[in-house]
């Protein structure tokens, strides 16, 4: 289920490991050539499940250090439909003088956060060793209660000195068999038959919301151009005295956003005429992108001293 591809800094996607902190070194490695730097966060391995023929593999590495995260991350939606609770987890490791810091929560290996639909989670680990060795195998196999709506995969180190180097992550899901199949046998699926793509994007009127005590909502913009399901929404709240700082952001972001504006009250008898309010903050949210490509939603306070939820 693991794409072995790097998403660029500058890309956004779901397809791929994502490097927030420092930027690891990535090599591919092939057994009968030379081993080749990336050129671009586009280039792909493949791997073959045929015996004998050569498999291409991504290898990352990173200089750990005992006071700070090195991690890189990967995240993976889950067909909702399979209902999986059953992953084979492993990963290759490799390590140059690594050594135990004095250091709290200490980490040094693969992390797999499984995600459910209730919000909750579990984690898995699969910890590498230290010292200097070429690569070894740490493996699991991980049975969950409740099928997996996605899983958040972070390699990396921390309270550790000395350089890794990961290669090979896998996650299998394990199904059960068919009735068409052996009733006493397990099958695995891979990438493309388990992923999901992200679900559709948002508008006011395809979902339920619940209001909050006595605060109010009216929708001020939405987009004039089409949103696409492979865009990646900003999503942020803010209250009228941070406007300014929203207008500044809104110059780096080139996608879609959605805003919740709150707007308070001074008033000590609840106010239900937000008539006024929403022509002042039409006119204060002056950037031509709220108007193109943002939903901004007013949420007004009835009274004084009513806080945001």
């Amino acid at each position: 289920m693991v794409v072995p591809r790097l998403i660029g800094q500058s890309v956004f996607s779901t397809l791929g490991w994502w490097m927030p902190h420092v930027r690891w070194s990535t090599v591919r490695q092939c057994p009968s050539r030379r081993n080749h730097p990336f050129r671009n966060a586009n280039d792909h391995v493949f791997f073959s499940d045929q015996e004998g023929e050569e498999k291409c593999r991504l290898v990352f590495g990173v200089a750990c250090k005992p006071d700070s995260v090195r991690a890189t991350y990967q995240y993976i939606s889950v067909r909702e439909d399979l209902q999986v609770k059953k992953f084979r987890l492993s990963v290759l490791c490799s390590a140059l003088a690594v050594y135990h810091a004095e250091a709290m929560h200490t980490w040094y290996g693969l992390t797999v956060v499984f995600l459910f639909a209730d919000g909750s989670n579990k984690t898995s680990q699969l910890n590498c060793s230290a010292g200097t060795y070429d690569y070894q195998e740490s493996s699991n196999i991980v049975t969950l209660n409740t099928p997996a709506k996605a899983i958040l995969l972070m390699l990396g180190c921390h309270g550790y000195t000395g350089y890794i180097k990961f290669t090979k992550v896998s996650i299998q899901a394990v199904l059960k068999a068919s009735p068409m199949t052996s009733h006493d046998k397990e099958h695995t699926l891979h990438l493309f038959s388990l992923t999901q793509t992200c679900p559709q994007a948002w508008s006011p009127g395809n979902h339920t919301r619940t209001q909050s005590s006595s605060l109010s909502k009216a929708l001020l913009f939405e987009p004039q151009t089409k949103v696409n399901a492979s865009d990646v929404t900003l999503v942020t709240q803010v209250s009228m005295d941070r406007i300014d700082v929203l207008e500044k952001s809104m110059s780096y972001w080139e996608g879609p956003m959605s805003i919740a504006l709150f707007v308070a009250s001074t008033s000590e008898i609840p106010e239900t005429d937000h008539e006024w309010k929403k022509l002042y903050i039409r006119k204060k949210l002056r950037h031509p992108k709220f108007k193109s490509q943002c939903y901004v939603v007013a949420v007004f306070a009835q009274k004084a001293h009513e806080e945001y939820p």
